[in-house]
């Protein structure tokens, strides 16, 4: 039996992402925000930084297996510009049941899952609004959906 690893993936291995079919045989987890507050930088692709401590960084949990985790680290040239590093992340259903279930007491402390990212303490480009790469992702979907504009000549 193999082991998985759980990954965060919060960039271009997203669904929709670029990079996202080299996840093609990881199963799908759920979608999450980092438990802690991390930096999200972007310049054409998004560097998560530890400091400073912005955003609570959206993102996506796989569970990988160790050839699929081998082929990412590749791709991120881990350990070299990216670092694969323990994150701590909550899954947007189970943030979303402690607050149902827990009662006011404890509905602002969901439980974390312990998985793996990258991070790029060198980050280049500017720092991101939101924290979410997605809404970098889905911006380039509708701008490659949209029909070529026409141009027209006036007379």
């Amino acid at each position: 039996m193999s082991s998985e690893t759980l990954l965060f993936v919060y960039g271009t291995l997203r669904r929709g992402g670029p990079n996202h079919a080299l996840l093609a045989g990881a199963r799908f987890v759920g979608a999450a925000a980092t438990a802690g507050r991390h930096a999200l930088f972007v310049d054409g692709i998004p560097y998560l930084a530890a400091v400073p401590e912005v955003h609570h960084v959206r993102g996506e949990v796989y569970a990988v297996d160790a050839a699929t985790l081998a082929e990412i680290d590749r791709l991120e040239r881990h350990p070299a510009w990216y670092e694969r590093r323990p994150v701590r992340v909550v899954l947007d259903d189970v943030a979303k049941a402690a607050r149902r279930d827990a009662g006011p007491a404890f509905g602002d402390a969901p439980a974390t899952l312990a998985c793996e990212t990258y991070f790029n303490d060198r980050p280049q480009g500017a720092l991101s609004p939101n924290g979410d790469y997605g809404t970098v992702l889905r911006r380039l979907a509708r701008a490659a959906a949209r029909p070529a504009p026409t141009s027209r000549r006036r007379r």
